[in-house]
C-alpha cells in the first residue's frame, strides 16, 4: 500500500504544501531546463546560479580588472590582476555609456594594457606598477614591466 501526499490530505502541513510543489517544480526545472514557462507568474528556476554569476564577476573585475570608479561607470576603473601563472586575459562590460573593454598580455617582460573607455565616460587606469592615469573615452594602450 503506498501513501499518496494531496493537499486535501495535508493537515498541520497544509501552510507548507505550496512549498513543497515549489520544490517539484525547481526540481523538475533543474533536470530539464530547456522547457520554458509561458505563464509570467510561474517561478522558473535554470542552471544560472549565482555562483556562476559570481565567478563570471570575478573574472572580469579581478582578473580583466574593468569596474566602476563612479556609480553608473561613469568613470571605469581598470586595475587588471597580473600575475600567478595567467599571462593573458580580456573581458569587456556593457556601461549605461556604451562598451567598456580590458585586454592585457604578458609579452617577455612587459605587460601590454589596451583598454576602451566608453563615449561620455573617464577611465582610471591603475597599473601593476603603481602609476594610476586618468584617460579619457577611446582607447589606450599602456606598457609596464612586469613583476
Amino acid at each position: 500500500m503506498t501513501a499518496m501526499l494531496s493537499p486535501a490530505s495535508a493537515t498541520r502541513t497544509s501552510a507548507r504544501w505550496p512549498v513543497v510543489l515549489l520544490r517539484a517544480r525547481l526540481i523538475r526545472e533543474f533536470r530539464h531546463p530547456v522547457h520554458v514557462h509561458l505563464d509570467p507568474f510561474v517561478v522558473v528556476a535554470r542552471n544560472h546560479h549565482y555562483a556562476f554569476g559570481a565567478v563570471a564577476q570575478w573574472l572580469s573585475e579581478g582578473i580583466a580588472g574593468i569596474a566602476p570608479a563612479e556609480p553608473g561607470y561613469r568613470v571605469v576603473r581598470v586595475q587588471p590582476l597580473v600575475g600567478g601563472g595567467i599571462t593573458h586575459a580580456a573581458a569587456s562590460i556593457t556601461t549605461p555609456f556604451g562598451v567598456a573593454r580590458s585586454r592585457w598580455r604578458v609579452v617577455g617582460e612587459l605587460v601590454e594594457l589596451d583598454v576602451t573607455i566608453p563615449p561620455g565616460a573617464a577611465g582610471d587606469i591603475r597599473l601593476g606598477d603603481g602609476w594610476v592615469e586618468r584617460v579619457g573615452s577611446g582607447t589606450h594602450r599602456f606598457k609596464w614591466r612586469a613583476g
